[in-house]
C-alpha cells in the first residue's frame, strides 16, 4: 500500500495545488475522483491483471522463446519472464486504492466510467493481441521484423 501512496503521490500534489489555487471550483472533486479512480481501473487494473496472465501462459512453454536467435534470446524474454514468475499484486493494489477513492456506495455515473474505462483498456489489448498473431505477422516474421519501422536505427540480422 505505501508503493501505492508513494505513486499517487505526484497526483496528490496536483491536487493539492488545484485547492490552493481554489481551481477546484470549476470542477467538482467527485468528478476529478471518478476521473481518477476510472484511469487506475484502466491501466493498473486492468492492463497489469491480463499481463500476469498471458506471461505465465506464454511462457510456461519454449514455443515463443524459440523464435528468437539464441544470441538474444535471454534478452528478448526478459520482460515476460519476470512477469510470469512473480505474483503480481498491482492490480490488487489498485483495486483497493479505486475502492476507496470511490467509497462503499459509488454513483451509478461513476462506476459506469470506470466500467467502459476497463471495457474499452479489454478491447485495446485484443486488437494489440490479434495484430501480433495475424497471418501477415505470422508469414514467416520474426518477433521483432517490424522493430525498424518504429525504431528505424534498429536493423534486423539477416
Amino acid at each position: 500500500m505505501l508503493a501505492a501512496a508513494f505513486a499517487l503521490a505526484p497526483v496528490l500534489c496536483f491536487l493539492g495545488l488545484l485547492v490552493f489555487m481554489d481551481s477546484f471550483k470549476l470542477v467538482r472533486f467527485r468528478v476529478v475522483s471518478q476521473a481518477l479512480a476510472a484511469g487506475m481501473a484502466a491501466t493498473n487494473y486492468t492492463i497489469e491483471g491480463v499481463t500476469g496472465d498471458w506471461s505465465g501462459l506464454v511462457c510456461s512453454q519454449d514455443t515463443y522463446e524459440n523464435t528468437f536467435e539464441a544470441d538474444v534470446r535471454a534478452k528478448a524474454m526478459k520482460w515476460l519472464k519476470l512477469h510470469a514468475k512473480y505474483d503480481d499484486t498491482h492490480p490488487w493494489e489498485a483495486l483497493e486504492i479505486i475502492c476507496a477513492i470511490m467509497g462503499t456506495n459509488p454513483s451509478t455515473r461513476g462506476a459506469a466510467l470506470i466500467r467502459s474505462h476497463v471495457l474499452k483498456s479489454y478491447e485495446y489489448m485484443r486488437l494489440t493481441l490479434d495484430y501480433c498473431i495475424s497471418p501477415r505477422q505470422q508469414a514467416g516474421n520474426r518477433p521483432g521484423a517490424t522493430l525498424s519501422l518504429v525504431y528505424p536505427q534498429e536493423k534486423m540480422r539477416a
